[in-house]
C-alpha cells in the first residue's frame, strides 16, 4: 500500500485554512466510497449500510479483512512521516476508528503531546452530518492546557476525512487557545473522500 499525499482547503466549501498537507491510505473520488477497498468497512458504519446488511457488521468478511490488514495500513501511514510533531490529535468521537491510527503516530512520537482529550463534543452533534464549520465549532469544546503557544507542529489523525470542517474546527480551537497561525498543521487519514 502506497499512500497518497496532497494540499487541500479546509472546510473545502468555504475554505478558512489552505495549503494543508493530507496524508492518506486510500483517496477515494467515487460517490459511496465504491472504490475504497477495505477502508469501505470505515463508511460502512459510519452510514449505517453495514448494519442494514448484515447482523453483525463488526464481524462481516469486509470488518475481518480491515483488521486483518490494519497493522500494515498503520505502518504504511506513520512511514510517509520523518519529522516528529510537537502535537497529535484526533476529533472528539462515539465512533473508536481513529484511535488506532491516534496510538500509533503516540508510539512513533513519544515526544508528541497528545491533545485529543482536550477535546469534546456535545451529544448529539455529528460530523459526518455535514453541519455547518460554526455549527461544529460551537458543538466542540476545547480545555486549555497554557502550552498551545509552543505547538509549531500538530499533527490530526482521523479515520475518514471529506470536508475537513472538524479539522478545521479542532485547528481553529488550538489558535485560539495560543497556538501560532503560522504553526504547521497536516492531516492523516485511512480514507479521504477527494
Amino acid at each position: 500500500m502506497t499512500p497518497v499525499s496532497g494540499l487541500i482547503n479546509i472546510p473545502t466549501g468555504a475554505p478558512i485554512y489552505s495549503g494543508v498537507l493530507i496524508s492518506t491510505l486510500c483517496r477515494s473520488v467515487s460517490p459511496g466510497g465504491s472504490d475504497a477497498g477495505d477502508f469501505m468497512y470505515l463508511q460502512s458504519l459510519r452510514s449505517k449500510v453495514l448494519a442494514a446488511i448484515t447482523a453483525n457488521p463488526y464481524n462481516s468478511l469486509l470488518a475481518r479483512s480491515y483488521r486483518a490488514n490494519l497493522p500494515g495500513y498503520l505502518k504504511a501511514l506513520i512511514a510517509v512521516y520523518s519529522t516528529p510533531f510537537d502535537a497529535i490529535v484526533a476529533p472528539p468521537s462515539r465512533r473508536r476508528h481513529s484511535r488506532p491510527y491516534r496510538l500509533a503516530f503516540a508510539n512513533a512520537f513519544p515526544s508528541a503531546i497528545d491533545v485529543t482529550d482536550r477535546f469534546s463534543r456535545r451529544r448529539g452533534t455529528s460530523a459526518g452530518l455535514a453541519p455547518s464549520f460554526s455549527a461544529l465549532h460551537a458543538a466542540i469544546r476545547y480545555r486549555c492546557k497554557g502550552d498551545e503557544a509552543s505547538l509549531k507542529s500538530v499533527l490530526f489523525i482521523d479515520d475518514i476525512l471529506s470536508t475537513g470542517t472538524t479539522a478545521a474546527v479542532v485547528c481553529s480551537h488550538l489558535q485560539a487557545a495560543g497556538m501560532s497561525a503560522s504553526a504547521q498543521f497536516q492531516i492523516a487519514c485511512a480514507l479521504w473522500f477527494a
